[in-house]
């Protein structure tokens, strides 16, 4: 985010649309090698090192197709998009992915022994040498460059990490009797992840199609926003979430851990981004500079996605500890599909915030529907869900729009920040109990 509030006052905001279409297409590569071929090393109480070298040598033979997909991308772009660089990212990115992809058994043997300390290390190693990487681009004056070499250089230092910190090493042998089922569920899980993720990108290539590159690059900082405290704050907690919530037999404990982690991301997520909703356009104006005015009208409709979709998504984890890889699938296709028509018709105005707008309409009416379907059977009941979550959300809704209603003074650098941090302080000493408990 740093390096966006930077390079906002470096670029033009047409190349903003350059890296959201590699960005696109550089995670979906990412996806691919992500296909879900692992999740069974995560939801095993005991794991074999067959049940290991299986899920490893899927995630080489996914990773290698990637690799291969993004490499011809690359040989391609220059026709479709007329820019050098995108050719270049892409043929850096076709060696990172596969990268990926090959550690990540490695990863979720990390995460199956619950070693998340050691994880923690890794990934804060390899922030610092990507930040380290990044700046000396940006001081050779690759601005564009920069931002996404950084990303890469975080991916393989990570996969890196991963390989040498994990006690299972791999070594390559013969696929056994139940690879096919384990192709089947990974394949299950994939086909969840790759239409959720497409679902939520096809409206940049929409919105570059319809209303042109420089109204994608005030689209895209707006979605910027909009990941930060979801991937910084949700992603480690379901990260966490699902291995501890998969060796829980008893319905009853499943219920109590969901519940505590629920009360986690609602205490944090929900005051954050509704104090970013309400200062967005001080916030915005303060990160990126002048002339980013649309990204804050944008980004206001985006807060309240924000508000909603963490923990509406949190659920999936709860049918993905149950093993259940079928009802998986259909749930990130349903979500799939209504988001891109929600895309669709949100192009049909005269301007990208209708976008936007379409979009922040969909996940409030849908709701209740994915968080019903995602809990049934799981023993975890609704009603604590939402109590949980309309409370956090009116005490962040009075704090914040109080503090902006009434400022303490004329400094929003002040005020804007007081009013999350009081509301999380509030939501947490609310529901202090449930965290308590056994």
């Amino acid at each position: 985010m740093v390096f966006t509030a930077i390079l906002a006052r470096k670029l033009p905001i047409s190349d903003f649309g350059i890296l959201s279409i590699v960005g696109v297409v550089g995670n979906f590569a990412t996806l691919l090698t992500t296909a879900g071929f692992s999740v069974k090393t995560l939801r095993s109480e005991n794991v074999s090192d067959n049940d290991c070298q299986q899920a490893f040598l899927l995630n080489v033979i996914v990773g290698i197709v990637s690799a291969t997909g993004l490499f011809i991308l690359g040989y391609l772009s220059y026709d479709i998009w007329g820019d050098l660089r995108i050719k270049n990212i892409f043929y850096i990115g076709s060696v990172v992915f596969f990268m990926s992809a090959a550690s990540l058994q490695s990863k979720s043997y990390i995460e199956h022994e619950l070693k998340f300390k050691l994880l923690t290390v890794i990934e804060l190693a390899s922030v610092l040498v990507s930040i380290g990487v990044g700046v000396l681009l940006y001081l050779e004056e690759y601005y564009l460059e920069s931002i996404v070499i950084l990303t890469y250089t975080r991916i393989t230092v990570c996969s890196i990490g991963y390989f040498f910190v994990s006690s299972w090493k791999p070594r390559f042998c013969g696929f056994q009797s139940s690879a096919v089922q384990d192709f089947r569920d990974g394949v299950s899980v994939g086909v969840h992840n790759w239409l959720n993720y497409g679902a939520r990108n096809i409206d940049k290539l929409l919105i570059s199609r319809v209303f042109g590159l420089t109204q994608l690059g005030f689209y895209e900082n707006a979605y910027r926003f909009l990941l930060f405290p979801i991937t910084n704050l949700r992603a480690p907690i379901a990260r966490v979430l699902l291995p501890t919530l998969a060796k829980s037999k008893l319905a009853q404990d499943r219920s109590k851990i969901y519940l505590k982690y629920h009360v986690v991301v609602c205490s944090t997520i929900i005051p954050l981004m509704v104090c970013l909703g309400i200062h967005a356009d001080y916030i915005v104006s303060l990160v990126l500079g002048n002339g980013w005015d649309k990204t804050a009208q944008i980004f206001k409709w985006f807060s309240v996605i924000g508000v909603i979709q963490p923990v509406v998504t949190l659920t999936g984890v709860v049918i993905l500890a149950s093993g259940d890889m079928k009802k998986y699938r259909n749930w990130g296709a349903s979500y799939a599909v209504f988001s891109v028509l929600s895309y669709i018709v949100g192009t049909a105005s005269d301007d990208v915030i209708g976008v936007a707008v379409t979009y922040t309409i969909f996940n409030i009416l849908s709701a209740n529907y994915f968080v019903k379907t995602a809990l049934c059977s799981s023993g975890i009941s609704r009603k604590p869900f939402w109590s949980i979550y309309i409370t956090c959300l009116l005490i962040a809704l009075a704090i914040s729009g109080g503090l902006y209603k009434f400022p303490l003074n004329d400094n929003p650098l002040i005020y804007a920040p007081l009013g999350g941090l009081i509301s999380l302080i509030l939501c947490f000493s609310i529901h202090r109990k449930r965290l308590m408990t056994p």
